[in-house]
């Protein structure tokens, strides 16, 4: 695979994508100020680990064949300090699942990218937000509700944005397969 990167080492992503309805709701949020770099996304795994020779893959895609779709909640804005407005993220399937990608990746975590236990869950909304912001999100973003059936897997390119590289499906619901706890 060959990647457009400026010359530098790829930079992956894998997250979770909220369904059109709140992806737009999100997106048109953010387009008022800012232009957001990904999608509207949960990160589940990010950056250290993700070699750009994809020997991970495999392995993640394997653990997304077995793994049961799963129900994420949406709970309400927070901060991460003055840095990061976001909305907040319930769902013992994603936590799950986001232990199980660190193993299949075969990289030990890294807390500071919030890794194994100082992840935290959440969905980007703006970076360094003004009290007025943080105001007008908390009002619009309340609680939301999804069903996860997949995990996208995308890079940074040299423009800055990143793209889809492939989605990963989880198991079949037709199948039957143990949800994560």
């Amino acid at each position: 695979m060959t990647s457009d990167t400026g010359g530098t080492a790829p930079t992956y992503v894998l997250a979770l994508i909220p369904p059109q309805d709140i992806s737009e709701r999100v997106l048109q949020y953010q387009l008022q100020y800012t232009r957001p770099s990904m999608e509207p996304h949960i990160t589940i795994k990010f950056k250290a680990g993700l070699t750009p020779d994809l020997d991970w893959l495999p392995r993640v895609q394997a653990l997304c064949a077995a793994t049961a779709p799963f129900q994420v909640q949406l709970s309400g804005v927070r901060t991460f300090g003055p840095r990061v407005l976001f909305w907040d993220v319930v769902s013992p399937g994603a936590r799950t699942l986001h232990l199980h990608t660190l193993l299949a990746v075969g990289h030990p975590p890294q807390p500071q990218f919030f890794e194994g236990e100082a992840y935290q869950m959440h969905l980007t909304l703006l970076y360094s937000p003004t009290s007025r912001q943080i105001q007008e999100a908390s009002e619009l973003f309340q609680q939301a509700e999804f069903t996860a059936r997949f995990l996208r897997l995308a890079i940074k390119k040299s423009h800055g944005k990143y793209e889809t590289v492939q989605d990963l499906p989880f198991l079949d619901q037709t199948s039957t397969a143990k949800t994560p706890d």
